[in-house]
């Protein structure tokens, strides 16, 4: 075995549904609901500091979750952009 693969998978609080959150050693069907509806998070300290869930949930799962960053839905993505772009506007 290597190191690897003795560590627990970390969730990502910013993707993971309701379902895979209660994977996570210490969490409960509320505070999963309560992750996912306040979402998105920088990083998963956030989870306490905007009092999505108290620091004693923190301190049990802090160490299976992280927090990657999602891109703004309010910047355009080029895809986006391009669209606009070929809009007829008359």
């Amino acid at each position: 075995m290597t190191a690897q693969s003795l560590r627990p998978q970390l969730i990502d609080l910013n993707r993971a549904t309701v379902t895979e959150l209660m994977t996570v050693s210490g969490m409960t069907q509320s505070w999963a609901g309560r992750i996912v509806r306040f979402r998105p998070y920088r990083t998963k300290l956030d989870l306490v500091d905007r009092g999505v869930i108290t620091p004693d949930v923190y301190r049990r799962i802090r160490a299976n979750i992280i927090a990657h960053r999602v891109a703004s839905a309010s910047s355009p993505t080029p895809a986006k952009t391009r669209d606009r772009l070929n809009e007829d506007t008359y």
